[in-house]
């Protein structure tokens, strides 16, 4: 479950991080709306190769990943190089391509067929993947 958390060492809030990664502009800003409205710190990215940077660099405590995007990686390729690294991370794949094969998903990560409801995506991050 992803909620606000209270650092232990700080004695400060701590508001989950998740990183938006779609090469469409508009559905990335209404997904990372409806997650900033509802309490969530949000990072985009227009490519799973910025994205993956973004993995390595940021504390990132979800990720919400279209599939299909230009450059060397895929939203698949960047589902796989989060959980290798970071298996307890919530993947959230997306995706419009009939041919999208939910079998190439890491453990423990949620397809979406697009267009997703944002209200969805919150739901099921509030909920625990």
């Amino acid at each position: 479950m992803l909620r606000v958390i209270q650092d232990e060492y700080s004695n400060k809030n701590h508001c989950p991080r998740i990183l938006v990664v779609d090469d469409d502009t508009a559905i990335r800003r209404l997904t990372s709306y409806a997650l900033r409205k509802a309490g969530f710190e949000v990072l985009e990215a227009c490519t799973a190769d910025e994205g993956a940077r973004y993995v390595g660099d940021a504390n990132i405590d979800a990720i919400v990943t279209d599939v299909e995007m230009p450059g060397a990686l895929n939203g698949y390729d960047l589902a796989w190089r989060t959980h290798t690294r970071y298996p307890l991370t919530p993947l959230f794949v997306v995706s419009s391509s009939v041919g999208s094969d939910r079998r190439e998903l890491p453990p423990h990560s949620r397809f979406f067929e697009k267009p997703v409801d944002p209200g969805i995506l919150v739901a099921e991050m509030r909920a625990g993947s």
